[in-house]
């Protein structure tokens, strides 16, 4: 209730600057609103990161003083004209509810509305699981809120974390008002909100009927690519919506002169400049429509100081942060490329020369080298089922061919006018066509190894295009009856069959996880003993991989109903986010700097990646805790967790008798693995001595009752591939145990009745643990093993 109170109150204030500044449209003033929004929410927590302020009490304090403030200043300027347009705002609010009765926007709005509910419920019931967001775009977010300032995380894991954050710190905004992940992946859903509404102000602005621009909108909210990215924590939908507001504010003071158009798109490009390197270029294409505003300035000077000060300064000011950090901390203030216009070489890159990102061509120079590429890109719909793209087969078949059309035909006629010495033509429509190829640039330059995974970058072009394609709606619907009806049937049948990829086969195989709604809303509403991570097992790239070592971390520092109990972290691989706890209860030591983080971590989490290759362990932060030093002293650590990718060790002090974590850590084996730990209890007899030796069922089991004090013989969880070596190590100190099914050629030490089977405990003699040794040799040499 606070976050949703908070940032209506800067929705609130956003909506009543429009009318203070004399936004005349509602769709204008809803857009106007929601970045304006964007920007107090984005300024207030870039300046308390930036000072070491960024607390919780210090950023409520801060929005409600911000937006209380612009709210009663623009009251006290606009008199009682403010609650007259308010209240003009509901009614055109309604308006638009009531324009959903054409029989095409009805079967888009019910296309659309069960889709957004499958995006609402994986942001509630899920916890942010797409590679990026825990790779790259929350863990430097999550680290500035436990640390309440911002830090460059290490670069050797990843170099992007020198990226600016502006579009990344609207996701801090839901985690640091409530503490925990709950809501974090929903930000993009309300920015989706933003470029649906930046879609119909351009579209209005272009003169498209209601109607036609509330198809266009739905369009948008329909594309597959903005329904998965909704539910996540990329940049994408965000940055279209800032692109939008940049260009209908450039459009709109370039052809009336409005200062309040004017701010929002210096607002607006401050935004995009502080997300994203390369929209620094689409951006740059923006600034002739800026400055074609001049001519309704009746003093030339005095329009240059007006675009000074109402646009290039809050462009500055709210992107300046991220590139002066760089260039103070990092020497390069677009870290980690280079600038080298030509021979000159001002910044020096920091990827290596064989980065794929220096060798491989972009794709505009592919397509340049082989047109037809371009072609066979669109037919594919590539990034198609994830996060990356998946454009949908509308964009490719009418809001592509359509912008690039009306981009041509804009050149055309200014060309035209000027060669008939008519004037200059339509400058204002020109400069605004050539938007469109401008925003494809991101994408063209990017290079072509990664073009199925960057088609994302459209998106911005898309709103574009989409405004565009709504004029031309109209036109039809006029003019062609039955053809507007037959493009219509075939949009809805394009949208309705391009949701399928919400659920296909490239979403659980390759780009995110399964969407296990049922359990996960089922364990959320109930209070059941579960972590959220327990729901993203079937993640790509790896990242399910972590769902049972992330759900331990959780559910042991912060289980139901029982105080907090934070956790230090020495972590591995590459994606970090999930070890700060679905309420950021945890600390990953690896990050800290040493006066701020005790000697030793609690936890050592080791993730052997998909290959399941101790050599492919991602290590990062200093010093650095190999798995074998840590498997070398088992008097000091214990492992606790096995998964064939992961392994988990506590520290032995910690799990001593009577302390708070044993028991913990003996709940969480009782409560998640309660068929291991009955199987456990029918032990007998206990062996009171030596060593189990267990990398198979029952192990968790068995850790439970040792760590409740009902064995006496010390449980070791281990690898299958590390069990000669174990035993090798454990026979000095009495017997060595493993556990086999019942039945074998020698008698059992002790027996357990399973759910399928009976299990036996089997002691170890020294020649079985020589052997074992002779056939792990044997293994390294490539010889034939030989028979036991």
């Amino acid at each position: 209730m606070l976050t949703l109170s908070l940032t209506l109150l800067s929705v609130l204030s956003g909506l009543a600057l429009s009318h203070a500044v004399s936004i005349d449209r509602f769709p204008a003033r809803a857009l106007f609103a929601g970045t304006i929004a964007s920007a107090q929410i984005i300024a207030l927590e870039t300046l308390l990161g930036a000072t070491g302020l960024l607390t919780r009490k210090a950023l409520i304090g801060a929005s409600v003083l911000l937006g209380s403030s612009l709210l009663a200043t623009c009251v006290w300027a606009t008199s009682s004209r403010l609650l007259q347009g308010l209240r003009r705002d509901a009614r055109s609010l309604l308006e638009g509810f009531l324009e959903l009765r054409p029989p095409e926007l009805i079967a888009f709005a019910a296309l659309a509305l069960p889709a957004w509910i499958w995006a609402l419920a994986a942001i509630a019931y899920l916890p942010p699981r797409s590679v990026d967001d825990l790779a790259h775009h929350l863990p430097p977010v999550l680290e500035a809120v436990v640390r309440h300032r911002f830090v460059i995380l290490p670069l050797e894991l990843r170099p992007w974390f020198a990226y600016p954050l502006n579009a990344d710190l609207l996701f801090m905004w839901p985690t640091i008002l409530r503490g925990d992940l709950r809501w974090t992946d929903g930000a993009q859903a309300m920015t989706a909100a933003l470029a649906a509404a930046a879609v119909v102000a351009l579209a209005r602005e272009l003169g498209a009927s209601r109607r036609a621009s509330l198809c266009c909108a739905l369009l948008f909210l329909l594309f597959p690519v903005t329904l998965k990215q909704a539910t996540s924590c990329y940049t994408d939908i965000t940055l279209a919506g800032f692109y939008g507001a940049a260009v209908w504010g450039a459009l709109r003071y370039a052809r009336q002169g409005s200062a309040g158009a004017l701010l929002l798109c210096g607002i607006a490009s401050g935004l995009l400049a502080g997300t994203k390197y390369h929209f620094l270029l689409p951006l740059t294409a923006l600034w002739p429509l800026v400055f074609l505003g001049l001519r309704h300035e009746p003093v030339r000077s005095r329009g240059l100081l007006r675009i000074g000060l109402l646009f290039a300064l809050p462009a500055i000011a709210l992107c300046v942060y991220w590139y002066l950090r760089n260039l103070l901390a990092l020497g390069n203030p677009v870290y980690p490329y280079g600038v080298s216009p030509g021979p000159l070489k001002i910044f020096e890159t920091a990827l290596a020369p064989t980065d794929m990102l220096l060798t491989s061509p972009s794709l505009l120079a592919t397509i340049i080298k082989q047109p037809l590429y371009l072609f066979a890109m669109s037919m594919r719909d590539v990034g198609a089922g994830g996060v990356d793209g998946g454009m949908g087969p509308f964009f490719w078949g009418a809001v592509v061919p359509f912008g690039l059309w009306h981009a041509c035909r804009a050149v055309w006629r200014t060309v035209n006018a000027a060669w008939m010495s008519k004037g200059d033509g339509d400058a204002t429509g020109l400069l605004l066509a050539l938007q469109l190829p401008a925003a494809f640039l991101p994408y063209f330059v990017s290079p072509r190894i990664l073009f199925d995974t960057t088609t994302r970058y459209m998106l911005p072009a898309a709103v574009l295009g989409l405004a565009f394609l709504a004029p031309a709606i109209d036109a039809a619907r006029e003019r062609w009856r039955a053809p507007f009806c037959l493009a219509a049937g075939l949009a809805i049948a394009a949208s309705a069959a391009s949701l399928t990829l919400l659920a296909g086969t490239r979403d659980l195989a390759e780009r995110k996880q399964k969407m296990l709604f049922g359990e996960a809303a089922a364990a959320a509403r109930s209070g059941a003993f579960a972590s959220p991570w327990r729901f993203i097992e079937g993640g790509s790239h790896g990242t399910g991989r972590f769902a049972f070592g992330w759900e331990l971390l959780d559910l042991v520092s912060a289980p139901p109903g029982r105080p907090v109990h934070p956790l230090w972290i020495y972590a591995t691989g590459q994606y970090p986010a999930g070890f700060y706890g679905s309420w950021l209860q945890n600390r990953v030591w690896n990050f800290e700097e040493p006066a701020s983080r005790p000697a030793e971590a609690d936890v050592f989490f080791y993730y052997l990646t998909i290959q399941r290759r101790v050599e492919d362990i991602t290590y990062f932060g200093k010093p650095v805790y190999a798995l074998r030093d840590v498997t070398s002293h088992p008097e000091k650590y214990d492992l606790a967790l096995v998964t064939p990718e992961t392994l988990i060790y506590f520290r032995r002090d910690v799990l001593r008798p009577g302390a708070d974590l044993r028991e913990r850590l003996a709940t969480y084996y009782e409560k998640v693995y309660p068929e291991e730990v009955a199987t456990a209890v029918t032990l007998a007899p206990l062996p009171k001595e030596g060593t189990i030796l267990n990398s198979g069922p029952i192990g968790l089991g068995l850790k439970d009752l040792e760590l409740r004090g009902k064995l006496s013989a010390r449980v070791q969880l281990i690898r299958p591939e590390e069990l000669d070596l174990e035993a090798a190590r454990w026979r000095s100190s009495g017997p060595v145990f493993i556990v086999r099914p019942e039945g074998q050629t020698r008698p059992a030490v002790a027996t357990m009745k399973g759910t399928t089977e009976n299990l036996a405990l089997y002691e170890l003699s020294d020649a079985d643990i020589d052997f074992l040794l002779r056939e792990a040799r044997q293994r390294e040499k490539g010889e034939p093993e030989e028979k036991p």
